[in-house]
């Protein structure tokens, strides 16, 4: 499997039953014009399986490095595939709430190059009626934090939110940064 067209007609493991990866992976078939067999379970389960031979692929979503990806590309002779430009188009197209996403060369053992790849941005959503200064302070908290708890959000991916409006407190604190809305 270098690609997914050769996803075709195999077993793929693609997380919990009705889960995001599953309805991503669903829509990338969709797009693709192939069929596969999805087989559900978790991280543990399909990392375990793959390297049974139980499954062909594993599809996953979660911040690179993910460490089911690392753990299954350095114990077995496999490579992590990504996305055509017309695939990345079609996912986009398909789910307008993702952004396209680049998994930096050597995330993975025997990935020389970068890959096309579709990302979900975690937001939060707020009445309308939130005072504009209790919106500007969480997103300030939030995207101005360097803690543990915050270290997949970063100032510099708000403006890949291209679906929900930004509250005008929000919107105040990344114009004072300096993003692009």
């Amino acid at each position: 499997i270098r690609s997914v067209s050769d996803l075709a007609g195999k077993r793929v493991g693609v997380g919990p039953a009705a889960g995001p990866a599953e309805a991503f992976f669903k829509g990338l078939t969709e797009v693709a014009g192939l069929t596969a067999t999805v087989v559900n379970g978790t991280s543990a389960e399909l990392e375990a399986a793959y390297l049974a031979d139980s499954i062909d692929a594993f599809w996953q979503g979660a911040s690179v490095p993910i460490p089911a990806l690392v753990r299954v590309t350095n114990a077995s002779d496999s490579i992590v595939i990504g996305l055509t430009e017309a695939e990345l188009a079609a996912m986009l197209t398909r789910f307008p709430y993702l952004a396209a996403s680049e998994v930096p060369a050597n995330a993975y053992k025997g990935q020389p190059q970068p890959l096309r790849s579709v990302a979900a941005w975690n937001v939060i959503v707020a009445h309308a009626g939130l005072s504009d200064e209790t919106a500007y302070v969480l997103t300030r908290e939030i995207l101005g934090s360097e803690s543990v708890a915050a270290a997949g959000t970063a100032l510099a991916d708000a403006n890949k939110n291209r679906v929900v409006p930004w509250h005008p407190g929000a919107a105040r604190f990344l114009r004072e940064k300096g993003v692009a809305l």
